[in-house]
């Protein structure tokens, strides 16, 4: 018995039942493009201002290429960049330049969650494009080296510009995903009716933070939390609670397995010519290398050229006005790592 034309009837029925909902959500995702992914307008819904306009969390890494692609259309390509997850965000650029003496502004080239791979990708961008990359600064903590490798959500997949056409449909697919999902449209949706954006769900949606942006250098401040930083801490940390208590986590476990030594080594291959420095800042957890990952990474990117502050550094771990919160430490803890780079003092 021939069962063909029964089974082309079911697979019609069943087309013409799923189809309308999946182009019925595919559409709305392409015309409300809530994360202006769709239409390439990511950087104007980033740079807004973070008092009267929602932001919502979004994917960096793709702010980052936009920053840089604007640069060299206005004729204005930088050649110094730093690299990094979030903790790099609030390196001063203007204040490296002191030291580096770039005739071009710095800029960052940074994402959420950098791994190895992500920042190996970014470098092979800088140098498919025929981009100068004469200084790099690589900002680095412990707990960053044992990021993923590379991004696995929307805030920290590579853009396919980087990662290459060929991920431009995982892009989307989880772009359409994060958009049409409830956690999403409880938070969003009454955003949109109403004006007023509240965290309904699990997760934020929104931006939390006050986050001012300067698009020029990439560079993120947040100018209100630094005002009452240095006027009232006790306010701030209030509501921001730190640790209180605070010591050495010493370790001898390897976080740089067999795949990370493998990408840091093609990291510092294309650096190869390049003036760089790669810093291991420290954290407010105090963590630390082990003596292993220690050695490695030094003879990876030279002894000169790397720098463990996890231990040396600790004192800025220790002091609350050098954090925002558990993760990110302010821009002048930044500072007196860029100085010591370049002077050697501590």
């Amino acid at each position: 018995m021939n069962n063909r034309p029964g089974i082309l009837h079911f697979v019609t029925r069943t087309l013409l039942i799923v189809l309308p909902p999946v182009a019925l959500i595919v559409g709305l995702y392409l015309l409300v493009d809530p994360y202006h992914v769709v239409r390439g307008e990511a950087i104007e819904s980033f740079d807004v201002d973070p008092y009267n306009t929602p932001r919502l969390y979004t994917n960096k890494g793709l702010i980052s290429l936009k920053a840089i692609e604007r640069r060299i259309a206005e004729g204005d390509t930088p050649d110094s960049y730093i690299f990094g997850s979030s903790i790099s965000c609030y390196y001063d650029v203007d204040y490296w330049n002191r030291y580096i003496n770039s005739p071009t502004t710095p800029i960052h080239f940074d994402s959420a969650h950098e791994g190895a791979a992500s920042m190996l990708l970014k470098l092979k961008y800088l140098r498919d494009r025929g981009i100068p990359l004469r200084h790099a600064l690589i900002v680095l903590d412990p707990e960053a080296i044992s990021h993923p490798l590379s991004g696995d959500n929307i805030v920290s997949l590579d853009p396919p510009a980087v990662a290459g056409p060929g991920t431009l449909p995982r892009w989307h697919y989880s772009y359409l995903r994060t958009s049409t999902s409830p956690d999403f449209l409880i938070s969003y949706l009454p955003y949109l009716c109403n004006g007023h954006y509240n965290r309904n769900g699990r997760q934020n949606v929104f931006e939390v933070q006050p986050m001012h942006y300067d698009v020029y250098r990439n560079e993120e401040s947040i100018p209100l939390w630094d005002s009452i930083i240095r006027r009232r801490p006790e306010i701030f940390y209030t509501a921001h609670r730190l640790p209180a208590h605070r010591q050495f986590h010493c370790s001898d476990t390897a976080r740089v397995d067999t795949r990370r030594e493998q990408y840091y080594r093609a990291i510092a291959g294309e650096l190869s010519g390049t003036d760089y420095h790669v810093v291991v800042s420290p954290t407010i957890g105090l963590d630390t290398l082990s003596s292993r990952d220690r050695r490695l990474l030094a003879d990876i990117f030279g002894h000169d050229r790397f720098h463990d502050y996890s231990v040396s550094m600790a004192h800025i771990a220790l002091a609350d006005t050098n954090w925002y919160d558990r993760r990110h430490y302010r821009a002048p803890a930044a500072r007196m790592i860029i100085d010591s780079i370049y002077t050697g003092r501590q």
